[in-house]
């Protein structure tokens, strides 16, 4: 902002700006003016209007970072979903392969990967509803978000988790061949 001081327009005072300040009181003689970037000039008479225009634009900053950050976090547990989801499946395809064999003390591989592969099972079927679910209302640009946007983003989800999935279980094969053991 360019604005340091203005005029008062009741008595002809100086009017000095703080800092990001758009109101002040005049010192000499108590009036109200508004420091408005646009018009450069403060404008008797419309100072509460304008104060009206500043809090609702301060209102929805504060609305869009809130959503921001609903988003942020969401984010953020969507992403150790698929990192639980991929750990999971590697985990459990890889302790099957090691326990195949004729060998008897392979099969406690087996039991860890039929467990690990329990967990998998479970993330699979339990993180994209849940995610779909708490998928955060704030949209800047469409308002709300409704029931189809939370189907769409369930199928996105489970779409991209057995993507997810099936890209771990062939990591798990790769690393099994180079060790011999598929």
């Amino acid at each position: 902002m360019n604005i340091v001081s203005i005029e008062c327009p009741n008595c002809g005072g100086r009017i000095d700006r703080d800092k990001n300040e758009y109101f002040a009181n005049c010192p000499f003689c108590g009036t109200e003016v508004c420091f408005d970037e646009i018009k450069g000039e403060a404008q008797y008479g419309q100072i509460d209007e304008l104060k009206d225009r500043v809090e609702a634009f301060e209102k929805r900053e504060r609305f869009d970072e809130e959503g921001r950050s609903r988003i942020r976090k969401w984010i953020k547990w969507r992403n150790i979903s698929y990192v639980a989801i991929s750990g999971a499946t590697f985990l459990g395809f890889f302790f099957v392969g090691l326990g195949s064999g004729s060998h008897p003390e392979n099969d406690i591989f087996i039991g860890i990967g039929a467990v690990i592969f329990i967990l998998m099972m479970t993330l699979f079927f339990a993180c994209p509803p849940a995610l779909a679910a708490h998928y955060p209302d704030y949209d800047l640009i469409n308002g709300k978000v409704n029931f189809a946007d939370r189907l769409a983003m369930y199928v996105k989800i489970a779409a991209t988790s057995i993507g997810i999935g099936v890209i771990s279980a062939f990591a798990a094969y790769i690393v099994l061949k180079s060790m011999g053991r598929a």
